[in-house]
Protein backbone atom coordinates (compact mmCIF):
# COMPACT_ATOMS: atom_id res chain seq x y z
CA UNK A 1 0.00 0.00 0.00
CA UNK A 2 1.34 3.18 -0.78
CA UNK A 3 2.15 5.27 1.70
CA UNK A 4 2.33 9.36 1.51
CA UNK A 5 3.85 12.67 4.00
CA UNK A 6 1.52 15.33 3.89
CA UNK A 7 3.58 18.66 3.50
CA UNK A 8 2.64 21.84 5.71
CA UNK A 9 0.66 23.54 2.69
CA UNK A 10 -2.04 20.58 2.44
CA UNK A 11 -2.70 20.74 5.91
CA UNK A 12 -3.06 24.30 6.67
CA UNK A 13 -4.68 24.53 3.32
CA UNK A 14 -7.87 23.00 5.56
CA UNK A 15 -7.79 26.00 7.53
CA UNK A 16 -9.23 27.91 4.73
CA UNK A 17 -13.11 29.18 4.85
CA UNK A 18 -13.42 26.40 1.91
CA UNK A 19 -10.89 23.70 2.32
CA UNK A 20 -11.06 21.87 -0.82
CA UNK A 21 -13.85 18.76 -0.17
CA UNK A 22 -11.42 16.20 -2.17
CA UNK A 23 -8.10 16.78 -0.21
CA UNK A 24 -10.07 16.65 3.14
CA UNK A 25 -11.30 13.15 2.20
CA UNK A 26 -8.31 12.15 0.99
CA UNK A 27 -6.41 13.34 4.22
CA UNK A 28 -9.10 10.90 6.66
CA UNK A 29 -8.98 7.97 4.36
CA UNK A 30 -6.89 6.25 6.59
CA UNK A 31 -3.60 5.29 7.59
CA UNK A 32 -1.21 5.72 4.74
CA UNK A 33 -1.06 9.54 5.38
CA UNK A 34 1.30 10.78 7.38
CA UNK A 35 2.31 14.09 8.67
CA UNK A 36 6.28 14.93 9.68
CA UNK A 37 6.54 16.41 13.09
CA UNK A 38 8.52 19.53 11.70
CA UNK A 39 5.11 20.24 9.52
CA UNK A 40 3.34 20.76 13.31
CA UNK A 41 6.39 23.06 14.21
CA UNK A 42 5.63 25.03 10.37
CA UNK A 43 2.37 25.56 11.20
CA UNK A 44 2.99 26.36 15.41
CA UNK A 45 5.58 28.70 14.04
CA UNK A 46 2.80 30.39 11.64
CA UNK A 47 0.40 30.85 14.56
CA UNK A 48 2.78 32.58 16.45
CA UNK A 49 3.17 34.84 13.42
CA UNK A 50 -0.24 35.69 13.91
CA UNK A 51 0.08 37.49 17.44
CA UNK A 52 -2.72 38.44 19.20
CA UNK A 53 -5.25 37.78 16.96
CA UNK A 54 -8.37 36.39 16.53
CA UNK A 55 -7.16 34.06 13.31
CA UNK A 56 -3.94 32.68 16.00
CA UNK A 57 -6.53 31.90 18.80
CA UNK A 58 -8.99 29.88 15.82
CA UNK A 59 -5.84 28.22 14.85
CA UNK A 60 -4.07 26.82 18.26
CA UNK A 61 -7.04 24.53 19.11
CA UNK A 62 -6.96 22.92 15.37
CA UNK A 63 -3.57 22.34 15.77
CA UNK A 64 -4.06 20.98 18.67
CA UNK A 65 -6.71 18.52 17.06
CA UNK A 66 -4.50 17.65 14.55
CA UNK A 67 -2.19 16.30 16.68
CA UNK A 68 -4.09 14.70 19.13
CA UNK A 69 -6.06 12.75 16.02
CA UNK A 70 -2.98 11.94 14.26
CA UNK A 71 -0.79 10.90 16.76
CA UNK A 72 0.23 7.88 15.52
CA UNK A 73 0.73 9.27 11.96
CA UNK A 74 3.41 12.12 13.00
CA UNK A 75 6.31 11.18 12.27
CA UNK A 76 9.90 12.25 14.10
CA UNK A 77 12.84 12.45 12.29
CA UNK A 78 16.24 11.35 12.68
CA UNK A 79 19.24 10.99 11.23
CA UNK A 80 18.78 8.75 8.70
CA UNK A 81 15.37 10.58 7.76
CA UNK A 82 17.42 13.96 7.37
CA UNK A 83 19.72 11.97 5.19
CA UNK A 84 17.07 10.79 2.83
CA UNK A 85 15.12 14.24 2.81
CA UNK A 86 18.32 15.95 1.83
CA UNK A 87 18.40 13.30 -1.50
CA UNK A 88 14.56 14.41 -2.49
CA UNK A 89 13.95 16.43 -5.23
CA UNK A 90 13.63 20.13 -4.14
CA UNK A 91 15.13 19.92 -1.33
Amino acid sequence: MPQFLQDTCALSSMLLARPEPELSTWLSTGPAVFVSVLSIGELRRGTDLLGDTEARWATDPWIDTLIASWHRRIIGVDEPISRTWLNLPGS
